[in-house]
């Protein structure tokens, strides 16, 4: 069993959330890009509707999605919450899919598709 951060209140969204961020030597992160493929890895297994890898650092955001790009399987929606930035989430596919702080933590058995 693996525990989110952040799952709906009805299961059908899931999400992780990977607050790394670029180095300042800026030498490639890899063993934080292979944190973040882990979490994909989670995410690829979960029986859910919706999931999300959320990054809050803009550069190390651009700098996955160019690492990354065609590994990660396209029912993952990546997306950069960086305070630092405005940012459009992406749609929800229910109105009753919610993602609260209640749920955080929450316990959601990853189950294989």
């Amino acid at each position: 069993m693996h525990n989110f951060d952040l799952v709906s209140e009805d299961g059908q969204i899931v999400a992780e959330v990977k607050t790394h961020c670029y180095t300042a030597s800026e030498n490639i992160p890899s063993t934080k890009i292979s944190d973040t493929y882990t979490a994909c890895g989670m995410l690829e297994k979960a029986v859910a509707k919706q999931k999300l890898l959320i990054l809050t650092d803009s550069t190390f955001c651009e700098l996955f999605k160019r690492y990354s790009g065609g590994k990660i399987p396209r029912s993952i929606a990546i997306v950069c919450l960086d305070e630092k930035e405005p940012t459009e989430l992406p749609r929800l596919q229910k109105k009753s899919s919610r993602l609260s702080g209640s749920n955080l933590q929450a316990r959601f058995r990853a189950g294989k598709q």
